[in-house]
């Protein structure tokens, strides 16, 4: 059995949680497996096929357990020999069990690295399974007339392609993708396993959405309208990665989504029980409404507004809130109707009050949903937006790092520079603070600060 991917997940995330014994408990570990290794390595490196199978079988047990001997059987050479097993379509066994070890090597860390998310580090260990043209014959297994061997394979592949990008172009190059939307046709909605192997593949296939992703959209049609929570996260996640696209680029790409129709599914979703399903479909919405009215206006209509209060009260300390605001950031820059319903349905106020607390993920996010509000809305919503506190969490943002974050905080602060009066007057203390970014190096935030401070004097 190999190491499961969502063991694999949860401890990248949360840290440190491989085993690491005291010195004398290593050292009985390895003299009580010494003798089964030596047998292992024997034993694959026979020409007696049922000794192949019983040693690799043996080192797929070893491979799991608390001290694996993962770098003692790279050095005895078992890597390409394991590789080798994979092309022997007439023992479909030892197919299977060369996979599993070969996968449990992609996952296993090199054993002098220790220390938090020691587990993370196996690049290594999955770059010798490509030198070795492990990947073409994973790809080449998805052809395979056994279930088995096939959903071996899409896992195997699934594990190379999270390594880097590189290993994921990898396997996209060598023509991973056809072969595995074709496990779907040949399963249907029946094979559950699959369909959560797949998908989970997918989602390592198409993160920073690879052009070959558009392959994967029925799939994706197909798997939003599933009931299990996992296929639910991983196909939200699909689309979530556009969120990190260049915004210029993000319209292009989220047509064939949004000619589809999964803009209120993705609404839909923020109903559902389960945590992350909502933080991934929040954050799919947060993607396909990127400079489109049309889809702000249609998640909306969906609903979403209140779910998105309710989020920002309850889950206010937690990732949800972040991915709530997301959403919210990307609404405040729609029409000006858009952004009344936005103010109608009291999700300024919270916004105000998660951007002045340093302790939350979401404050800057926060901060900025407040900034595109003052942005986008017309000059008499200006005045209920600054009642309602708006100011202070904008001016909080002229000491970030970020260009982009300083230039849209210029832009609000010159757009309540622009309502004069009182208005102009409650950023009056922030003079020398927008005066400094004068010398700001990146271009655009130096040209916002200087029309501000050469407009100062006209706002009265």
């Amino acid at each position: 059995m190999v190491w499961s991917r969502e063991d694999n997940i949860v401890e990248s995330k949360g840290g440190d949680q491989y085993f690491h014994p005291s010195p004398s408990a290593s050292d009985k570990a390895i003299n009580s497996n010494s003798l089964k290794l030596d047998m292992t390595v024997a034993g694959c490196w026979s020409d007696d096929s049922s000794l192949q199978l019983e040693s690799t079988t043996l080192f797929r047990k070893l491979s799991t357990e608390r001290l694996p001997p993962i770098e003692q059987v790279i050095s005895s050479g078992l890597v390409p020999r394991f590789v080798s097993f994979l092309m022997k379509e007439d023992h479909p066994q030892l197919q299977c069990e060369a996979a599993r070890a070969l996968t449990n090597i992609t996952l296993a860390p090199p054993s002098h690295h220790t220390g938090p998310f020691c587990k993370l580090k196996t690049s290594d260990n999955t770059q010798l399974l490509i030198n070795h043209n492990a990947v073409p014959i994973f790809v080449k297994m998805l052809s395979s007339p056994r279930d088995d061997i096939r959903e071996l394979a899409v896992e195997a592949l699934g594990h190379v392609a999270r390594d880097s990008p590189q290993s994921r172009d990898l396997v996209l190059a060598c023509g991973a993708m056809t072969p595995l939307l074709n496990q779907l046709k040949m399963h249907g909605p029946c094979n559950f396993s699959m369909i959560e192997i797949t998908s989970w593949t997918l989602v390592q296939l198409c993160r920073q959405w690879p052009d070959q992703v558009i392959c994967a959209l029925p799939a994706l049609v197909w798997f939003i309208y599933m009931n299990d929570a996992q296929v639910l996260k991983d196909s939200c996640v699909i689309i979530s990665n556009l969120y990190y696209e260049p915004e210029e680029v993000i319209s292009s790409r989220c047509k064939p989504v949004v000619d589809a129709g999964l803009v209120a599914r993705f609404v839909e979703l923020l109903h559902h029980p389960s945590r992350a399903v909502n933080c991934a479909a929040l954050l799919s919405i947060s993607a396909v409404t990127t400079d489109n009215c049309q889809q702000i206006q249609t998640v909306i209509n969906s609903g979403a507004l209140p779910l998105l209060r309710d989020f920002l009260t309850r889950g206010c300390k937690e990732e949800i809130a972040r991915c709530a605001c997301l959403a919210i950031r990307r609404i405040t820059r729609g029409t000006n109707d858009q952004i009344k319903a936005v103010i109608d349905a009291g999700l300024i106020p919270l916004l105000v009050t998660l951007s002045q607390n340093a302790q939350l993920v979401c404050q800057e996010v926060a901060a900025l949903a407040i900034a595109n509000a003052i942005i986008y809305a017309p000059y008499d919503q200006i005045s209920v937006l600054l009642e309602q506190g708006c100011t202070k969490p904008i001016c909080d943002l002229l000491v970030s790092t970020h260009p982009r974050v300083l230039s849209t905080c210029l832009d609000a602060l010159g757009k309540i520079l622009r309502c004069g009066g009182r208005y102009a007057a409650l950023i009056d203390d922030k003079a020398e603070a927008i005066e400094k970014l004068k010398s700001h190096e990146d271009r655009d935030v130096f040209n916002r600060a200087y029309d501000i401070c050469e407009s100062w004097s006209y706002s009265y």
